[in-house]
């Protein structure tokens, strides 16, 4: 299997920053591959043809725009009317799902090398992410296992609510440095630490 490497490579430095960083740091930055990460498209009978694929994996149906469904360590988000991004947080093969699906009416595109994912977790979590993009991110309007798609510096991205103060943003691989510098910047006021996953 071809090794993914990280974007961030040359950016990522462990270690404490900001205005803050001699005390307790109100934000912790790190930076991951997705797993395996494939994207499902289809037509009009998209969720008459998707739906055994699916519940084989776990799932009752494509859920809505805003709450991401989890079956273990698969993540699915529905990114459009005719459109699934389903995550495999280990790594794991979707080669099951892809023999219960027809190509010619639901082609898939493997996106595992195409997007990258920036974890922002702390206190601050939100602020920081307002500054960032146009939305509501208290956790009323925000809530814990739901996500949005939006740009974040003209830059489409998904941001995902995995627990009260930690985000997952996904970001497309060839704009990673750009949003992982944007982002140093914009949390230097509140104090970050960078973490390095192993």
């Amino acid at each position: 299997m071809i090794e993914i490497r990280s974007p961030l490579s040359s950016s990522v430095e462990p270690g404490e920053y900001g205005a803050q960083s001699a005390a307790k740091a109100a934000l912790q930055l790190s930076e991951r591959a997705p797993g395996s990460l494939i994207q499902i498209a289809g037509w009009q009978d998209f969720a008459t043809v998707t739906a055994p694929a699916l519940g084989a994996l776990g799932f009752d149906g494509h859920g809505n725009f805003r709450t991401v469904q989890t079956a273990g360590p698969v993540s699915c988000y529905r990114i459009a009317p005719d459109k699934l991004l389903l995550r495999h947080s280990d790594g794991g093969s979707f080669k099951e799902l892809l023999e219960n699906l027809n190509p010619a009416s639901s082609p898939t595109l493997d996106l595992s090398h195409a997007r990258w994912l920036i974890e922002i977790e702390g206190s601050e979590v939100e602020a920081l992410l307002a500054r960032l993009a146009s939305l509501d991110f208290s956790l009323q309007e925000f809530p814990e296992g739901t996500f949005a798609q939006t740009g974040i510096h003209h830059v489409g991205v998904l941001l995902h609510r995995v627990s009260a103060d930690k985000f997952l943003i996904f970001v497309p691989v060839t704009w990673a440095e750009s949003i992982w510098n944007l982002i140093c910047e914009t949390a230097a006021p509140f104090g970050f630490k960078v973490i390095v996953h192993p």
